[in-house]
């Protein structure tokens, strides 16, 4: 129940929902991660929440990390 991610940040909804299309899945970069609630592990490759549950990976590209999450750990509150 804690807040893993906030988005679209430096890039417009479009944009947010055109790489999440594109790959399949929630795409979240960096500036998007609620500090201190989701983490990389050591691996470089998986991506957990700060109480322990495994989100998704990081399918990192020439802009940086991309947290790619399973839909499974997504819930959204409208605005």
């Amino acid at each position: 129940g804690i807040a893993l991610f906030e988005a679209p940040i430096g890039r417009t909804i479009e944009e947010f929902e055109a790489e999440t299309e594109e790959h399949g899945w929630p795409s979240f970069r960096t500036e998007e991660v609620v500090e201190g609630n989701v983490f990389i592990a050591e691996d470089g490759r998986n991506v957990y929440s700060s109480c322990g549950t495994k989100l998704g990976t990081n399918e990192g590209d020439e802009k940086g990390d991309r947290y790619c999450m399973d839909l499974s750990c997504i819930a959204g509150v409208g605005a």
